[in-house]
């Protein structure tokens, strides 16, 4: 059976920038209340009283702050580098790709510091190309259905420590810190402990700074 308490931790998980909020010190409970209080007296059909819904608020925050304050105690080191001059290329998936690729990979100077990468789901295969490559790369893929070609784009790359591995938010972190300041994420690359953050040219300066601060 809902109950007030219930109702007011399901409101509060299913929107990030509550959270956020709360963290920040930026939302008030009352406020929150007052927001909360319709919803909650249409689910339990009945008229709620708002100190009722003020006092669950109060104890959830104080056990959201808790966490925020245990995360913030685990130290992850990080270094940002930027690339730039990169073109994104998204395909219809196809077993002929694959083939294809072995023709890709040994075309790029990955000593200089090209960049070549690759990611595949269920129907589509995503690829991030320095710009010198993307018409060789688009005449081996000629007979493929190309899904979408973007260029003029940077790639924040983040490259953190081991402890990044077992720290759970650190993409909902950087990814909403973006998000934030209206910075538009044109495609994600992971391996390892590096994260790349694929964006237009137009938001890196931005998004350096924004990142940068995150990590200080």
């Amino acid at each position: 059976m809902a109950t007030i308490s219930h109702l007011v931790k399901k409101y509060v998980d299913e929107n990030p920038f509550i959270v956020e909020g709360i963290t920040r010190g930026i939302i008030s409970n009352p406020g929150l209340a007052e927001e909360f209080r319709p919803k909650i007296e249409k689910e339990l059909k009945k008229k709620v009283d708002l100190s009722a819904i003020v006092m669950a608020l109060r104890r959830y925050t104080e056990k959201i702050e808790e966490k925020h304050q245990l995360k913030k105690k685990k130290k992850v080191s990080s270094e940002l580098v930027i690339k730039t001059g990169l073109c994104v290329l998204a395909l219809k998936k196809s077993f002929s790709i694959f083939k294809k690729l072995d023709t890709i990979y040994p075309m790029i100077n990955y000593e200089k510091g090209d960049i070549f990468k690759v990611s595949q789901g269920s129907n589509s295969i995503s690829m991030i190309v320095s710009e010198d490559y993307t018409d060789k790369i688009l005449k081996i893929l000629k007979n493929e259905r190309i899904l979408k070609k973007q260029h003029d784009l940077v790639a924040v790359n983040i490259l953190f420590s081991k402890e990044y591995l077992f720290t759970p938010g650190m993409i909902y972190l950087v990814t909403r810190n973006l998000a934030w300041n209206n910075i538009n994420i044109v495609e994600l690359f992971s391996a390892y402990s590096e994260l790349s953050i694929v964006i237009e040219k137009k938001d890196s300066v931005k998004a350096y700074e924004v990142l940068q601060e995150m990590m200080n």
